[in-house]
């Protein structure tokens, strides 16, 4: 997931704050990081437990409030499956 955002400091608080929530939508934070040129652009690596229940989440209208009120100027959210790394090394 990745989001352009008007104040780090300010939505990196909140997002911080609701990480009870995010596990409970069976989202476990693995990485969290910026673009080095874009440093108000911040990238979320999760493991998702359930896909349903976490897309239910980050669809959820609490969600989007709560995104509006950290910053978020919009994002993107992919869910990917595992692949090897090198294939045939």
């Amino acid at each position: 997931m990745s989001e352009p955002v008007k104040d780090y400091t300010k939505c990196r608080k909140i997002f911080d704050a609701d990480a009870t929530a995010h596990k409970d939508a069976g989202l476990i934070l693995k990485y969290i990081g910026r673009e080095k040129n874009k440093g108000s652009t911040i990238f979320f690596i999760f493991d998702v437990i359930e896909l349903a229940i976490a897309k239910a989440f980050i669809s959820a209208p609490d969600a989007k409030e709560q995104a509006a009120r950290s910053g978020v100027l919009g994002g993107d959210y992919h869910f990917l499956e595992s692949a090897d790394v090198y294939q045939g090394a």
